[in-house]
């Protein structure tokens, strides 16, 4: 996971793509938000509507995964 820190953010964005588990998109007003499971974390990529790039990607927190849960079953975290 430290190497992938130190990546640029459209690289991270691929590793994402390529390596992890997409779970769901969230589009808002200027930005869609994907949740990714990757090695085992819970990552979330930031993609701007209006500039269509991905601004950012974290992992993220306990208070972050709340937001999901209107669109998440735990079955559909078990089968991943």
């Amino acid at each position: 996971m430290d190497t992938f820190e130190k990546l640029d953010v459209m690289r991270k964005y691929e590793m994402l793509r390529k390596e992890g588990t997409r779970i769901l998109t969230i589009s808002y007003q200027k930005f869609c938000v994907t949740l990714f499971l990757f090695n085992g974390v819970y990552m979330e990529s930031y993609y701007n509507i209006d500039t269509l790039k991905v601004e950012s990607i974290a992992p993220a927190s306990f208070n972050d995964l709340s937001k999901y849960l209107d669109y998440i079953t735990i079955y559909d975290l078990y089968w991943i």
